[in-house]
């Protein structure tokens, strides 16, 4: 584009496009969370979280992944409760049906640990990271929900289940650490 002080990246024009989009569309869910996700790559978290809002209020609440990301977007900012409240309405949906539906839950799952254990609900989340690995024991992926529910554990006051939750991590760590 000439005339411009400054050359265009990538992003911006990604950004312009997707602004471009919602004022040629403004009842577009998608673009609203689009542009959400370039404000997001760029860490302008308030501005994400007020497309991925525009985009769960278009979809009437029915859109999983617009949650989830309204609810990345609102952790990022500290807004702990919020970001729960949003991931557990979008739990209440479920993914979409497909091969990946079981992970995503499981990774909004996690998520929802994680805020819980941000707002020092340690029962609570001790008791979702106690299903979450009893789901998939021994798993690779049950090293942040061990560790979390040590963490849980030990603000709880239990330091020999925080220890043993502690080894399990070595473990799971040193058995992978030993696969070629």
């Amino acid at each position: 584009v000439s005339g411009l002080s400054t050359p265009l990246t990538v992003h911006t024009v990604l950004l312009l496009g997707a602004q471009l989009a919602i004022e040629a569309n403004p009842r577009d869910a998608e673009s609203h969370s689009q542009l959400g996700h370039n404000f997001a790559s760029e860490d302008r978290h308030a501005d994400a979280q007020r497309c991925f809002e525009a985009a769960v209020e278009l979809s009437r609440g029915r859109d999983f992944a617009a949650l989830v990301s309204l609810a990345e977007a609102q952790a990022a900012q500290r807004q702990h409760a919020a970001a729960l409240v949003s991931l557990q309405a979008a739990l209440e949906l479920a993914p979409p049906p497909g091969p990946s539906a079981a992970d995503e839950r499981r990774a909004v799952r996690r998520r929802e640990g994680l805020a819980l254990l941000e707002l020092e609900r340690y029962e609570e989340a001790g008791l979702l990271f106690d299903a979450l690995i009893d789901e998939e024991p021994g798993g690779m992926e049950d090293v942040e929900a061990w560790a979390s529910l040590g963490v849980c554990m030990a603000a709880l006051r239990q330091p020999e289940a925080a220890l043993s939750c502690q080894k399990q991590v070595q473990r799971i760590r040193a058995a992978s650490a030993s696969v070629p």
